[in-house]
């Protein structure tokens, strides 16, 4: 209550610079919606807004300029987006490559483990534009599945939901919810997704019930893996969630 007092007697005042600590780690949805609404306000007026925060999205959308901090020294200045993603590239990119899942006896059905490789069969958790990604995803039947399906989502260092793609895409996966161990791999092509740190999490699903394989903490069911600069090929300077590489034709004539 403290907090949001001060908040709105701070912005009431509409002082010149405006000094904002963490005020979006406390309140509900409604309080920290009107606090994003009123400082958007405030910057567009054309006053000051010093904005101290860990919420990776809302400096993007607040922010011009970041001052990245570690220990109280300044490690870069820097537009906020290419800010952000140093900054999440950074805390990432020494992660394992793979997870383990913690064990559920009560589960139906569970992971037990998602690993990232490349073509060559070596786990990574960084990887060229040029490169596929290929996702090895082991998990356990406790209880036969027949209304069953496995699920991949994929992010980026946004949380934009870039893709989902299921195990039914392919006529030929058979993924198998019969009782047992099983492993099932898929692969994301190279030459798709723009340099960026991106997130990746598998389901378990029932048609009927919906996921069956939930864990407690969203953090249990996710790898992190960074895309590296397309060399030569205007990398982070081409705009767009995705970075394509489409088949061009060029004729003389006016006809292909």
């Amino acid at each position: 209550m403290g907090v949001r007092l001060a908040f709105a007697v701070a912005a009431h005042l509409e002082p010149e610079i405006l000094l904002i600590d963490e005020v979006l780690a406390i309140g509900d949805a409604d309080f920290q919606k009107r606090c994003l609404k009123k400082m958007d306000k405030v910057a567009r007026s054309g006053r000051t807004i010093l904005f101290v925060s860990h919420q990776m999205n809302a400096i993007t959308n607040l922010c011009d300029r970041v001052v990245w901090l570690d220990n109280g020294s300044i490690v870069d200045i820097l537009p906020a987006k290419e800010a952000v993603q140093k900054y999440l590239m950074s805390s990432y990119s020494n992660q394992a490559p793979h997870i383990e899942f913690k064990v559920n006896e009560d589960k139906p059905a569970q992971g037990i483990s998602m690993r990232l490789m490349n073509n060559d069969g070596e786990s990574l958790n960084q990887f060229l534009f040029e490169d596929d990604i290929n996702v090895k995803f082991d998990y356990l039947i406790r209880k036969t599945i027949r209304d069953g399906h496995l699920c991949c989502q994929l992010f980026n260092s946004d949380g934009s939901h870039l893709m989902v793609s299921y195990d039914f895409d392919h006529a030929e996966s058979n993924c198998s919810l019969d009782v047992g161990r099983h492993c099932v791999k898929f692969k994301i092509p190279r030459g798709i997704l723009s340099p960026g740190l991106y997130y990746i999490n598998m389901r378990i699903n029932s048609s009927l019930t919906g996921k069956l394989d939930l864990s407690d903490s969203e953090d249990d069911k996710t790898c992190s893996f960074v895309v590296d600069d397309i060399s030569g090929l205007r990398g982070n300077k081409r705009k767009g969630m995705i970075a394509p590489r489409l088949p061009w034709y060029v004729s003389d004539g006016g006809n292909i």
